[in-house]
Order: C-alpha cells, then sequence, then structure tokens
C-alpha cells in the first residue's frame, strides 16, 4: 500500500501546482459535504496540511517491534490448513480468517515468542500513528518525494520490512519529524468516523447514523459499505 501510495504521488506530482493539494481517500470513504465547501476549506490551507497524530502507544508497539507477514504468502496443503485453522482457532478469539491466513498467524505467532524484539528505526526519530486519511500540500509532497530520494529513506525503508498498519504511521515518521514541516501540519482529521471500543476498525455507517453526520463539521466520514447500507449514500 505504502508503495502504491507514493508512486501515486510521483505521478500526481508531475501536474501539480503549488496551491494544490492532494487528498488521500478510500473507496469506504464518502463526501458529506458540498463540493464547492471542500474545494474551499482545502484551498484556504494555503500551504498547510491535515493529518492526524499522536505520539505511539504502548499497546501498539508490537506492530514495529514484531515481526508480521501480512505481505507474504504462504502455501500449504489444505489438510494442514484446516488443522492449523483449528488450533488458532481455540486461541485467538478476534482472528478473522478472510484477513489473515492461518498460516501467516501461525508463523507469525512462532516467530515472535522465539525472536527478540525489533530494534526499530534511526536514533532520534520519533514514532507518531494515527489514519493514514491525509490532505497534504504541494509543498509537503515535494519534500517526501525529495526525501525518498535520499540515503536516509533507504534506512528507514528497510525498517518497515515485517510491519503491521505500517500504512498508519509511515509518512507521520517522514514529515513529523522534521520539526519546520511539523509547524505546518493540522493535527487534524477531516473525517466523520464512529470508533468502537476494543474494535479493529470503524463503525460502517448506516442511515441510523444520518443525523450525526448531518452535523459533523468534516469534510468526509468513513466508512461505508453499499452491501450493508445503500440508502445512506442518496440520503447523504
Amino acid at each position: 500500500m505504502i508503495k502504491a501510495e507514493i508512486i501515486w504521488f510521483s505521478e500526481i506530482f508531475q501536474n501539480m501546482k503549488k496551491w494544490d493539494h492532494i487528498v488521500l481517500i478510500s473507496w469506504q470513504c464518502y463526501p458529506i459535504k458540498d463540493i464547492k465547501y471542500i474545494e474551499k476549506y482545502i484551498e484556504d490551507l494555503g500551504n498547510r496540511s491535515c493529518m492526524s497524530y499522536r505520539p505511539i502507544e504502548k499497546k501498539y508497539l508490537c506492530r514495529i517491534e514484531k515481526y508480521h507477514f501480512n505481505d507474504r504468502n504462504f502455501h500449504v496443503s489444505p489438510i494442514i490448513n484446516k488443522i492449523i485453522i483449528r488450533i488458532v482457532s481455540k486461541f485467538m478469539t478476534l482472528w478473522e480468517p478472510q484477513r489473515v491466513p492461518a498460516i501467516n498467524l501461525a508463523l507469525w505467532t512462532i516467530v515472535s515468542f522465539i525472536m527478540p524484539r525489533r530494534k526499530y528505526l534511526i536514533k532520534n526519530y520519533k514514532i507518531y500513528i494515527w489514519d493514514q486519511w491525509m490532505v497534504l500540500s504541494y509543498e509537503h509532497i515535494r519534500w517526501t518525494l525529495e526525501f525518498l530520494k535520499s540515503k536516509e529513506w533507504k534506512k528507514i525503508l528497510s525498517c518497515f520490512e515485517y510491519t503491521s498498519c505500517c500504512d498508519e504511521n509511515f509518512f507521520q515518521l517522514i514529515l513529523l519529524n522534521n520539526e519546520n514541516i511539523k509547524k505546518e501540519i493540522n493535527n487534524e482529521l477531516l473525517r466523520y468516523i464512529v470508533r468502537w471500543k476494543n474494535a479493529n476498525s470503524p463503525k460502517v455507517l448506516t442511515i441510523q447514523d444520518l443525523e450525526s453526520i448531518k452535523k459533523s463539521d468534516k469534510l468526509f466520514a468513513r466508512k461505508f459499505d453499499i452491501n450493508i447500507d445503500k440508502i445512506i449514500f442518496n440520503k447523504i
């Protein structure tokens, strides 16, 4: 995902002007304000960007200190796979088999138990975390692309191998460790989101959330799923 975003930034930057911004949006996001209002809001940002962030909490350190295999595909026979699923299911009540293959989870558990915690990143770098849904200005995109050509970048890239959910701290790490750029970033998520307590992902918004969405001052909302509720789109 990170590599795809970098390629996307590079391609779009060729045609950007200095007052333009890139808005990172997913298929589960949806605008909840008039397009002219959104354009004016982003135009008024000037050279500033919007990115939600906070120092990484202890409970999230396992994402970067332990080894993960989310981007690796391991193949085993159907029989072995069934055995692994039965074993894993007994110990992992929150495991979602459609998202994380059983063999990946089994290997992650074994490797995490055997291997020591990883020494993450370069000295003097602060680790931030939160949402990847950013609005980045021309200047911040330009600086990011220039930084990705540096030798220091290559050191950082290797640190993201075998981590989990790095899309939620990759660009925060690069931009916020530059104090001058950090001053130009609004710590703001321009999306209306309902977060369930102890849940891995936000609530899927439905028609029951319409009144709350109307009252929101955000530009977008997430997440939506047309297979769960498609009426909400027309109402918005």
